[in-house]
């Protein structure tokens, strides 16, 4: 179902058909596409047109087990941008796989975050691993429609000894995974930040400088 929060009303309007279990359903930031994933291996994208009518534009079939979850990147519509006007329908074209073969994860991939900027993306995987990736523009000039390669850059291993379930990224890059051994955990990279805050029972906050990396 989907929502529309208006005049003090909410109505509620049902996408149909999908065979399997939704897993997870993302709107684009500029609220015009719906992305939907289910268990039926399949991605579906759907236009949100005026007066509460949505009409599905693609089913995308590109994965070979369920598709878990599905996230739009934060100002990049690039489902979009690469789609081709082809008899009233659209092409959809994926432009690169991230997988074992390519440094990715050995197990089921249960979701992903983005950071603010779009350029980073912090991956988690029933191997109990995370994994951060960047799409560097710098490294890689990026083609004709603005999509540049990403690239893993470092796994996060032996922090989780249970399923991850979810994963968030902070505006101030911080990460903070969530996991089956009933622990968060939250990582932090001296990199992106050099401040940092304590608080203390002896009723002080003192903020420390990074001077310099070991």
């Amino acid at each position: 179902m989907v929502w529309n929060l208006a005049l003090n009303s909410v109505t509620g309007i049902s996408l149909t058909p999908r065979t399997r279990t939704v897993r997870c359903v993302s709107l684009n930031p500029a609220g015009s596409l719906l992305a939907t994933c289910s268990q039926d291996k399949s991605v579906w994208i759907w236009d949100v047109l005026p007066g509460n009518d949505i009409e599905c534009l693609a089913v995308l079939p590109g994965h070979s087990q369920d598709v878990e979850m599905v996230r739009w990147h934060p100002f990049l519509e690039m489902v979009k941008v690469w789609a081709e006007e082809d008899d009233d329908s659209e092409n959809w074209h994926c432009v690169q796989t991230l997988n074992e073969a390519s440094n990715g994860h050995s197990s089921t991939v249960w979701g992903l975050s983005f950071n603010s900027m779009g350029d980073r993306m912090v991956t988690f995987s029933d191997d109990l691993t995370l994994k951060i990736w960047v799409s560097d523009s710098k490294a890689t000039p990026p083609a004709e429609d603005g999509f540049a390669p990403w690239r893993r850059v470092f796994t996060l291993a032996g922090y989780h000894d249970g399923t991850i379930f979810a994963v968030h990224r902070s505006r101030e890059g911080t990460i903070a995974s969530a996991a089956a051994d009933d622990a968060i955990r939250l990582f932090w990279s001296s990199h992106e930040a050099r401040l940092l805050s304590s608080a203390s029972y002896d009723g002080s906050i003192k903020i420390w400088e990074l001077a310099s990396v070991a």
